[in-house]
């Protein structure tokens, strides 16, 4: 007997050495996305936790969520996440926090895998290896993988070792950096990505639906009954991307399982409009891009307020310590702005409430494109009344005014950023604020034709975040310059 108690004992120590070994060598990225989460165990933090796949990771912005409605969130969500994972990640979520409400993303339905670990092992890794050892943890890679791929998620060391090149390399694409953005992952351009136009892009059939059993929809009962014992209200979501009939039908058959448990489902795919068609995707039309996210969020923020009657009421410690999270979210943002050199990538995160914005516009040749047209119209800008010679006038994104130069140049004027002065001399520029300047400029003349100029403000204190002039002819064409 003392020789059985002392076996468990070694195997119980040898177990948590090499735990404790994976965790000082393991490349820090490991810890770029979900770490914070269980990092902060502090059950009154999140009102809301999302969960899915890469459609809920590039929508849903909990950041975002905190500054428009006071909702506290982490998404969990992941790229290539399948449901049976999100049940194990839920599981063990709720084992350390209690929200108020959990989304779940009901993409894709059609599976039968329980997970995509072939096609997406850097991901599963980067979902599993932050997740802290616990009986749940163990529980769930016992069910989603056979033995030999389950010991390198709980002894993920040597697997690092044997498989680092091409670990690393997957890896170093997914994710690069830690996120601050409470688990949301922005599709930031890098300068690869190009804008796609849908047409028509849903199918709008209520009637048609598969009546076919997948695990996936097995998994997906489990989870809202997992909600239910524990006290959780939950929302299915389907958020909107290019969808096929064969998609139509499944995301409808999420419905029957919602009027099953009663329980909402909010799929967008049915929305008049959710977000802006004409420039809110990238990556064929399956992810919406910074722009189509905020749209998005607001569509989520708002139905959990008016469903779920959730309210911005927190503790001042936690309202003190998410509107710090929120300044180092905005910070990301603005190196985001500025890493941008390509006039879609640059334009797309213009569409966002933490910015005002001047724009010198001096050509309508600008205007023969109708990718640039329908960004400006993203921005609230009427195209159709712009002219030569005239500032642009961008408030939060969502309203837009039109001056000619003649009209602000020397002159105060009230205008939808406040009382503005510009102070124009021959070479020179000052740009007053209140009569705060906020931009100045010895040798400014006039821009060419086939140039815009803009300035980036802070929507609050009216602080200069950046600056940069856009080409539309010559080598430099559609190229951000600084």
């Amino acid at each position: 007997m003392r020789k059985v108690f002392s076996f468990l004992i070694c195997t119980i120590l040898l177990f948590v050495l090499l735990n404790l070994v994976n965790a000082v060598l393991m490349d820090d990225r490991i810890y770029s996305k979900n770490s914070e989460f269980y990092d902060n165990n502090n059950q009154d933090e999140y009102d809301v936790l999302f969960f899915g796949s890469s459609h809920i990771t590039r929508s849903v912005i909990p950041m975002e969520l905190w500054k428009e409605y006071g909702i506290t969130s982490y998404n969990l969500g992941n790229l290539g996440q399948l449901i049976p994972v999100n049940y194990w990640v839920l599981k063990d979520a709720l084992n350390r926090v209690k929200p108020k409400v959990v989304v779940i993303d009901v993409y894709p339905l059609s599976m039968n895998e329980k997970t995509n670990v072939g096609s997406f092992f850097g991901i599963m890794h980067e979902t599993f290896d932050v997740m802290p050892f616990s009986i749940t943890k163990m529980q769930a890679l016992s069910d989603l993988l056979d033995f030999d791929d389950a010991i390198q998620y709980i002894f993920p060391l040597e697997y690092f070792h044997i498989n680092w090149e091409n670990f690393h390399s997957f890896y170093s694409d997914a994710t690069s950096r830690k996120s601050i953005s409470k688990g949301g992952q922005l599709y930031v351009s890098d300068g690869t990505e190009t804008i796609v136009t849908l047409n028509n892009p849903f199918y709008n059939s209520n009637e048609t639906y598969y009546e076919e059993e997948t695990t996936a929809k097995v998994y997906l009962r489990k989870i809202i009954e997992l909600c239910n014992d524990n006290g959780v209200d939950i929302l299915l979501l389907n958020t909107p991307y290019d969808e096929d009939v064969e998609d139509v039908k499944w995301n409808n058959s999420a419905q029957l399982i919602a009027d099953e448990y009663n329980v909402n489902y909010l799929n967008c795919c049915k929305m008049d409009s959710p977000v802006n068609f004409r420039v809110d995707y990238y990556d064929g039309g399956k992810h919406v891009n910074p722009s189509g996210a905020r749209s998005i969020t607001k569509i989520i923020g708002k139905y959990l307020r008016e469903k779920y009657n959730l309210k911005s009421e927190h503790s001042n410690e936690i309202v003190n310590r998410w509107n710090y999270y929120y300044e180092e979210y905005l910070g990301q943002k603005v190196l985001d702005l500025k890493r941008q050199t390509q006039m879609e990538s640059y334009f797309i995160l213009l569409k966002d409430s933490d910015y005002d914005i001047l724009i010198d516009f001096n050509s309508k040749d600008i205007l023969n494109e109708e990718l640039t047209i329908e960004l400006l119209k993203n921005l609230k800008i009427e195209t159709d009344k712009l002219v030569p010679e005239s500032w642009i006038l961008i408030k939060a994104g969502e309203r837009a005014e039109i001056y000619k130069h003649e009209e602000l140049d020397n002159k105060e004027i009230s205008t939808v950023l406040g009382n503005m002065y510009v102070d124009k001399g021959d070479d020179s520029i000052s740009i007053l604020f209140d009569d705060r300047v906020i931009y100045s400029d010895e040798q400014y003349s006039d821009i060419p034709d086939g140039v815009l100029r803009i300035l980036v403000l802070d929507s609050k204190t009216h602080d200069l975040l950046d600056q940069c002039s856009i080409c539309y002819e010559n080598e430099l064409k559609n190229e951000v310059v600084r």
